[in-house]
């Protein structure tokens, strides 16, 4: 039994390995697309938000005046340009 939080190519092809893969298999894992099945939502608020019971995920707590620092330092590494 294989268990794996992997996408399917990454658990068939590197995990398990081709020589126990049909060419079929291997064709089809080749050929698949990925798409992200996540939501990233970036949210600004004035609020603590751990005090309305939002304790889990990835949350930031940024100080005002920091925020449009951070938000261009964001931008510049993911490359993104803004008009």
């Amino acid at each position: 039994m294989i268990v794996s939080n992997a996408d399917p190519a990454k658990t068939y092809l590197d995990l398990i390995g081709e020589k126990y893969l049909t060419h079929k298999l291997i064709t089809k894992l080749n050929e698949t697309t990925y798409s992200c099945s996540s939501l990233i939502l970036f949210l600004s608020v004035s609020m603590d938000v751990k005090k309305l019971g939002m304790d889990s995920g990835n949350i930031w707590i940024i100080p005002p005046q920091k925020v449009k620092t951070a938000f261009q330092k964001f931008l510049f590494h993911f490359n993104i340009v803004t008009l």
